[in-house]
């Protein structure tokens, strides 16, 4: 027998009302709002992390470290900007949370990519 699947805010993540997607009707005003800041901000997420890709496969390219820290940073500084996450994680942990998980991990990227600097010859 399966378990059934309690039904939790989009927005906070906490169970939500019988089989509705937020808990409240603020829940669901401020997920809205992210939502369009979030579709504004998309092009500068997307621009950010193919500077930054394209700064990390330049240097390894071409041999320089810095190159590779500084493409990490600016990778690691554009997911902490703009934390966006799957679907998959905002349905299991709530918007508020997912991007909190989002902002960490950016942390976690620009630990790697001062690591690397750090470590230059």
């Amino acid at each position: 027998m399966e378990k059934a699947e309690i039904e939790k805010c989009a927005y906070c993540g906490k169970p939500g009302k019988e089989k509705g997607k937020f808990c409240s009707d603020e829940c669901k005003r401020r997920y809205e709002k992210e939502l369009q800041k979030d579709q504004r901000n998309i092009r500068y997420f997307l621009l950010g992390i193919g500077i930054g890709i394209l700064c990390l496969f330049a240097g390894t390219i071409i041999g320089r470290k810095w190159a590779e820290g500084g493409g990490l940073i600016l990778t690691g500084l554009t997911i902490f900007i703009f934390p966006f996450t799957t679907p998959e994680t905002v349905k299991w942990l709530g918007y508020k949370r997912a991007k909190v998980l989002g902002r960490t991990l950016g942390i976690l990227v620009i630990a790697a990519g001062g690591w690397i600097l750090i470590g230059i010859d």
